[in-house]
């Protein structure tokens, strides 16, 4: 298995994963129910990862979501559809993120965040300075928004479950989609992102947007560059190239890619990282995570983290 010079972890997007599906595990504390799957599985996730693809003096990186101001500003109805205060677990959710970040504050592995950006660019701000550093790069995300970030240097795995695992590489990615992952932006601009709430072009579905792509790059190029685009219109037009190449089809292209787009320039990202095992030790055993305590095969990994 190849193995990688670092490891970045989606933390907001695995932390899901793992609330949603270790949903039952829990401890009683001061006499009331305390869920704690979340927080196990996304350490299970780290270690994982460390065992499997990381080489010996690999670090691992969780990035975390601190909000989306940049977008919102762009686009205000930006991931609007995501509320989640009237969630009824949504105090359940909070308490295990908190938990979660405190247990790793003394894992081992760096924790990165910046007040109003999202994981996305901060991964791909790590993701651009690793890769010039000529270090092999692997993200673990199923935020599909990821792929747009996969080069030479940096693969990804897409985990959304036990059997559905997908680990790509630039040549990999490039074979199933028939270009570049670099491009991968234009297709949610085109296509849109219901999950972020990004428009995309109406009518514009996954096979279209990817035959724009390897068919009229040059003319979608041309729009965002705001050039003069007759050169790169064909003869024959169907209703979606007309439909895209309408003042009010470039204007929401141009807009939907400025949202697609991942930054990987952030400035000033916090990052922080402390190891103890002593303490790590005290509240594996509080937390009842057995698995994990001095004597596990875990505890290994643990201690070269």
């Amino acid at each position: 298995m190849k193995k990688y010079d670092v490891i970045i972890i989606d933390g907001n997007n695995f932390f899901f994963k793992s609330f949603a599906i270790q949903n039952k595990l829990s401890i009683m504390a001061n006499n009331e129910e305390l869920f704690t799957g979340a927080t196990f599985g996304l350490i299970q996730s780290i270690l994982a990862a460390k065992r499997d693809y990381a080489t010996k003096d690999a670090p691992v990186y969780c990035v975390w979501d601190s909000g989306h101001i940049r977008r919102a500003e762009i686009y205000p109805e930006y991931k609007n559809n995501r509320d989640k205060s009237e969630w009824p677990e949504y105090e359940n959710f909070k308490t295990q993120m908190k938990m979660t970040k405190y247990v790793l504050s003394f894992l081992g592995v760096y924790q990165a965040v910046k007040y109003g950006e999202e994981a996305d660019d901060l991964v791909g701000t790590f993701s651009k300075l690793f890769s010039n550093e000529n270090k092999k790069v692997l993200l673990m995300s199923a935020d599909k928004d990821f792929q747009q970030l996969i080069t030479e240097n940096v693969d990804l795995l897409a985990h959304k479950g036990s059997k559905n695992i997908k680990l790509w590489n630039e040549d990999s990615w490039e074979k199933d989609r028939g270009y570049n992952p670099s491009q991968f932006s234009l297709f949610l601009a085109l296509n849109g992102d219901v999950g972020d709430n990004i428009p995309g072009i109406k009518g514009i579905g996954e096979v279209a947007a990817n035959n724009f792509i390897i068919n009229h790059s040059a003319l979608l190029y041309a729009i965002l560059d705001e050039r003069d685009i007759s050169p790169f219109i064909p003869v024959k037009q169907n209703a979606i190239m007309k439909k895209l190449i309408s003042k009010e089809g470039q204007d929401m292209f141009r807009l939907s890619f400025k949202l697609a787009i991942i930054d990987r320039d952030v400035k000033n990202i916090k990052i922080r990282k402390n190891k103890d095992l002593k303490k790590l030790e005290e509240i594996f055993e509080k937390l009842q995570f057995d698995s994990f305590l001095p004597g596990a095969k875990s505890w290994k990994i643990i201690e070269i983290l």
